[in-house]
């Protein structure tokens, strides 16, 4: 009955950051022993895209989406595309 998490933010191995470059550096020099988990927000998810594109940010094995129906629909031609939708690519 204790679901209280005993973590504090000096328990993360690199800090939380918005810039790719950053991201991707602390990413791509994995512990051959531990697991990766990388936490976003819809709204910034242009940051993971710009690591993988440009600074080669692996891709995911898998991705757990909250409120996953906002990520369903299409994208019109000269419309902006939605964050929650830039999830699939």
């Amino acid at each position: 009955n204790n679901d209280i998490a005993e973590i504090d933010i000096l328990d993360l191995a690199f800090p939380a950051s918005t810039d790719a470059a950053k991201l991707a550096e602390g990413v791509n020099h994995p512990a051959p022993d531990k697991m990766t988990v990388v936490f976003a927000t819809y709204q910034s998810i242009q940051v993971i895209a710009d690591a993988q594109k440009q600074h080669d940010f692996p891709e995911f094995d898998l991705i757990i989406c909250d409120e996953a129906h906002r990520t369903t629909g299409a994208t019109l031609a000269g419309d902006d595309e939605s964050n929650f939708v830039k999830v699939h690519d």
